[in-house]
């Protein structure tokens, strides 16, 4: 590389004194000054014929490769006042072996005031925690393996179901590396537990846990929403959840919305939803009809617990049964009126499907709107 050349330099004229000896250090110090110093000088120009060194960017962990090696079963459940997330995770091989066992339990979970409940297995340990977390149960693993943790985290409810929902979901996908999913995507990732609560679901997900041990989001504005679906990294291959043992029904539902009833947030989980002018909500669900969700004594006795009444039994159910015709089949009408809550539901069975129908608010307002509700089933149709 050519070196700059050097710079040039004018040399300084200096006066002439009387005396070159110390009386020129007195002269310039009583005036007789020299003239300001001029200086010029030659810039080097850099040559450029070779570039400048490239900046190497830090080094990044490589993503995984190969088959997926963790397996999380989920669970996230409106209670009455708390969002309730259920989360086991371990080795594939492991998960596998206590899959049946795991699902059964979360099955099996209900309310008892604003707590969750639920039957352990045998063989299972649990024990109490506090603070955010309720519970953590062992689950054991085979060939002398260590148990698999499953924790009991609850957090307060959010105004968007959905939206909680799909936070947490892609908190978990993150902890296995997965890409996030967009609100579209949702139900794909996700089975109904309906038998639990009409918005629980079950998430199913494979991948590489990184250990994360974050708590649950509680707000909808917590976690990103991708308003497009997401890229999956290259070099990560997206792993699709095992396939749901039934499709989860899609079918339109049409109605006339009677004069005052306010549209709610759209919702991949609901079919309806909608609000009375005294704030009572009006949803409506669909669920494959399998398990506990043809069963009325079970579906009915869930609405019961939720407006604070005790289970009713077969003869009971009978009695407070009014039969009327939805969406062109005989269903099933029921007036469920609670010490501060009322619940008016309708229930039917259609094409495979299980629709449910409810209006739920203060007694008042749930009394004030009944013959709207009523009028509203009526002219339902797909």
């Amino acid at each position: 590389m050519a070196l700059p050349r050097p710079f040039s330099r004018k040399r300084a004229v200096l006066p002439v004194c009387h005396s070159v000896t110390l009386a020129l250090l007195v002269a310039l110090a009583s005036g007789c000054r020299p003239e300001d110093e001029v200086r010029t000088y030659r810039i080097a120009k850099p040559d450029n014929s070779e570039a400048a060194p490239a900046v190497t960017a830090p080094a990044v962990a490589a993503p995984p490769q190969g088959e997926p090696t963790d397996r999380m079963l989920g669970a996230i459940v409106p209670g009455p006042s708390r969002a309730w997330f259920f989360k086991a995770v371990g080795p594939v091989g492991a998960i596998d072996e206590a899959a049946d066992a795991i699902t059964e339990f979360l099955a099996s979970i209900r309310f008892d005031g604003d707590e969750p409940t639920w039957e352990t297995p045998d063989g299972w340990t649990e024990s109490r925690a506090a603070g955010m977390r309720l519970a953590t149960l062992q689950v054991p693993a085979g060939d002398g393996a260590a148990p698999i943790e499953l924790s009991v985290i609850g957090l307060p409810l959010v105004a968007e179901w959905d939206a909680q929902v799909l936070d947490n979901v892609n908190r978990w996908r993150k902890q296995l590396k997965q890409p996030p999913l967009d609100a579209a995507a949702l139900a794909a990732e996700t089975r109904p537990l309906a038998d639990v609560a009409e918005e629980a679901v079950l998430v199913d997900l494979l991948g590489w846990f990184d250990g994360g041990t974050m708590a649950p989001f509680a707000g909808g504005a917590a976690a990103p929403k991708p308003s497009t679906p997401p890229s999956t990294p290259p070099s990560v291959p997206p792993v699709a959840p095992p396939a749901a043992p039934f499709p989860i029904g899609s079918s339109e539902l049409k109605s006339q919305t009677p004069d005052g009833w306010t549209a709610g947030p759209p919702s991949t989980m609901r079919k309806a939803s909608l609000k009375t002018p005294g704030g009572a909500e009006v949803t409506a669900f669909a669920f494959p009809a399998a398990g506990a969700m043809g069963d009325r004594l079970a579906n009915v006795n869930r609405w019961r617990g939720e407006v604070k009444l005790d289970p009713t039994t077969d003869e009971g159910l009978a009695e407070a049964a009014e039969a009327m015709p939805l969406l062109g089949a005989e269903g099933s009408y029921f007036e469920l009126v609670g010490p501060d809550e009322t619940t008016h539901a309708a229930m039917v069975e259609r094409d495979g499907q299980v629709w449910f129908f409810k209006l739920r608010g203060p007694r008042d307002e749930v009394a004030a709107q009944r013959d709207a509700f009523r009028a509203w089933l009526g002219s339902l149709s797909l």
